[in-house]
């Protein structure tokens, strides 16, 4: 597993998460397609259970934000 790789390709996913964060709002079908289509692009390139694990964490995260965005507590 190429650790330094896998993480260079999330920070990739990150900064332009935010600069689809500038053009379509959080709570947007747009984003969250693009968000899930994107991040299975890296899941299907890392083929590392951990670093499937990391991908869910961040899709949970998002989702968190989501309902944050929107009142819902946890």
């Amino acid at each position: 597993m190429d650790w330094e790789a896998y993480f260079k390709d999330l920070q990739k996913w990150m900064a332009a998460s935010n600069v689809m964060l500038t053009r379509v709002p959080l709570d947007s079908e747009k984003y969250f397609e693009w968000a899930v289509s994107t991040l299975d692009i890296i899941y299907n390139r890392y083929d590392h259970e951990l670093a499937h694990r990391f991908l869910y964490c961040i899709m949970e995260y998002q989702e968190d934000m989501l309902e944050k965005s929107k009142g819902v507590v946890r």
